[in-house]
């Protein structure tokens, strides 16, 4: 199997202004070159995160989806973007996944209950791994990262779950330390290699968001990284012989649990 060419665009996100950010990531594929194979977004990437408000929320098939899936085909890449999405009367924090054979969705399904999100979203329910060019990618959002579980790999039937875990996030910066040390250790239990994109700059209540994007490889070792609240790329390629060769000579995974263990038995 194939190398795979990774960018991950650390932006800042204009509130609720859904046009200006669609022009702004216009200029960013602009400058993506030939050879990429994957870009990812930030969570909530058109709008910014905004738990107490869906005026820029969207339909499914909205003009944001449509934009990301227009430059997915222009640029024969995959795009990875979060949109805040209403359907069926109900909201999702959306993670969208396009490429020029297939769109497919993840929706956040461990919404952030202290900043109101509950409040106004739906969980997700369902899991999203996608295949593209012989690799395989779970996709999360934000504080879903801070549930081991829920990012759980597996190992069945010789075959991994995944390979990748993208993780789109608006997390701020008051908790990076947290935020960095999830993602390693994600990449670590997982033996997996984590994309972890997040925002830069100040939302409308006034929170700061400093980046702090990282693209890890499977030992946990970080492969890209960007100055503190700086806006641009993040590039990287994941190698496919490094990974395989890693899981072979480092088995963890086959004492990886299946079940939960019972429960202690009572004195």
């Amino acid at each position: 199997m194939e190398d795979l060419h990774c960018l991950l665009y650390q932006t800042d996100i204009a509130w609720n202004q859904a046009e200006a950010n669609r022009r702004h990531y216009e200029a960013a594929f602009l400058e993506l070159p030939e050879n990429c194979d994957l870009v990812a977004f930030p969570e909530t990437c058109i709008s910014g995160f905004q738990p107490r408000s869906l005026e820029c929320a969207e339909s499914p098939d909205g003009e944001s989806s449509r934009f990301f899936r227009q430059w997915a085909e222009r640029k024969n890449t995959a795009i990875v973007a979060g949109l805040s999405i209403q359907e069926n009367g109900k909201a999702y924090n959306r993670l969208l996944w396009t490429d020029p054979g297939q769109s497919l969705h993840y929706d956040k399904r461990h919404l952030f209950r202290m900043g109101g999100e509950t409040e106004l979203y739906t969980p997700g329910t369902q899991s999203c791994v996608v295949t593209y060019k012989g690799w395989r990618f779970l996709l999360r959002t934000c504080y879903d990262l801070r549930f081991p579980l829920s990012c759980r790999n597996r190992y069945e039937n010789g075959r991994f779950l995944y390979d990748v875990l993208i993780v789109a996030a608006n997390w701020p910066a008051s908790r990076k330390e947290a935020f960095q040390t999830l993602a390693k250790a994600r990449a670590i239990e997982n033996q997996a290699y984590v994309l972890l994109v997040n925002r830069v700059g100040h939302d409308s209540e006034g929170v700061f968001y400093s980046g702090n994007s990282l693209i890890i490889d499977y030992k946990g070792q970080v492969m890209a990284s960007l100055p503190e609240a700086e806006e641009g790329f993040l590039s990287a390629t994941l190698s496919r012989t490094g990974l395989d060769r890693f899981r072979e000579n480092f088995p963890n995974h086959l004492d990886w649990e299946q079940e939960e263990l019972p429960a202690c038995p009572t004195a």
